[in-house]
């Protein structure tokens, strides 16, 4: 199975008096790497699946682990896992490391569920084929 691994800055406007991100800022980080993991396993960036196919994954539920602070000036290791792909929804994993991947570093844990949706009345889809097959790919352990 593929990892997905992409890189984040923490950046200045995200950190609060603590200098630590502002936790509500962790959600829009995870829709970030949610959207560099959708152009690297489908090839086309989550703006065309919106617009140019009518395609998208809303966060229905959101299950969020904080571990330790992401001070500004870290270098996020995002890594994005696929748990299960079910018949209108798919759950997706964010590990967000400080830095370097190692269990040391590990600051945030999302397990979150999105569901597919037809954008032009907002209903719920089935998965499309070509997307499940490209997402199992990334398949992890929960």
């Amino acid at each position: 199975m593929k990892t997905f691994l992409t890189q984040l800055p923490v950046r200045f406007g995200d950190v609060d008096l603590a200098r630590i991100m502002y936790f509500p800022h962790i959600i829009n980080y995870v829709h970030i790497a949610m959207e560099e993991f959708v152009q690297e396993a489908l090839g086309v960036s989550y703006y065309q699946l919106i617009n140019d196919q009518g395609i998208g994954f809303p966060h229905v539920k959101l299950d969020t682990d904080f571990k330790q602070g992401l001070p500004y000036g870290t270098h996020i290791q995002a890594e994005v896992g696929v748990v299960k792909i079910g018949n209108t929804s798919i759950v997706l994993r964010f590990r967000f490391y400080r830095n370097y991947v190692s269990p040391e570093t590990l600051a945030v844990e999302s397990v979150n569920t999105l569901v597919c949706v037809q954008l032009k009345d907002f209903t719920k889809m089935r998965v499309p084929d070509e997307i499940r097959e490209k997402f199992s790919q990334y398949i992890t352990a929960a």
